[in-house]
């Protein structure tokens, strides 16, 4: 158990360091903040590749974001898991990028088995066409489960479609 708290400590305190620098980031907008974000992509989480499908609703600097995820597993002894995340976004624009701060809750399901947990990450994004941008960034998820908690590294990638303009 020590472990465990000593790493959600060490993310912890990336996290913060990461949610000033978002914070203190009113430097030049050059890029227009979006309204909705409907996003696709995938990444990694424990080394499992997964996809998500969802849309963030910014109200200015403060969004939120629902999204669909799909995690395969490797094999019989490793099944997939399909869940839900639900994460509340801070996002700062410095020069042409994006930088959003995220926190939430993931809920995935197994055959038989919920799993529940926290989620946060670093998002960088940049806008490439009018409608049409990327993210990608880091984060940690734990999971909690009869089985016992456990923090993973996870790494994502997004195409974002940008709708509508503040």
């Amino acid at each position: 158990m020590t472990t465990i708290t000593a790493t959600r400590q060490t993310a912890i305190c990336c996290i913060f360091t990461a949610a000033v620098a978002v914070g203190c980031s009113t430097a030049a907008e050059a890029q227009t903040r979006s309204r909705i974000d409907l996003e696709f992509g995938g990444g990694f989480v424990a080394g499992r590749p997964n996809y998500v499908l969802g849309a963030t609703a910014w109200s200015k600097d403060n969004g939120l974001a629902v999204r669909g995820v799909f995690q395969s597993g490797f094999g019989p002894q490793d099944p997939d898991l399909r869940g839900l995340e639900a994460m509340y976004y801070r996002r700062g624009i410095v020069d042409n990028f994006e930088i959003d701060f995220g926190i939430g809750m993931r809920f995935m399901r197994e055959t038989s088995t919920l799993f529940t947990g926290e989620a946060m990450e670093l998002l960088v994004g940049r806008r490439f066409l009018h409608r049409f941008g990327v993210k990608a960034g880091l984060g940690c998820r734990s999971w909690l489960s009869a089985g016992g908690e456990a923090i993973t590294w996870a790494a994502r990638f997004m195409v974002v479609v940008p709708l509508g303009e503040q």
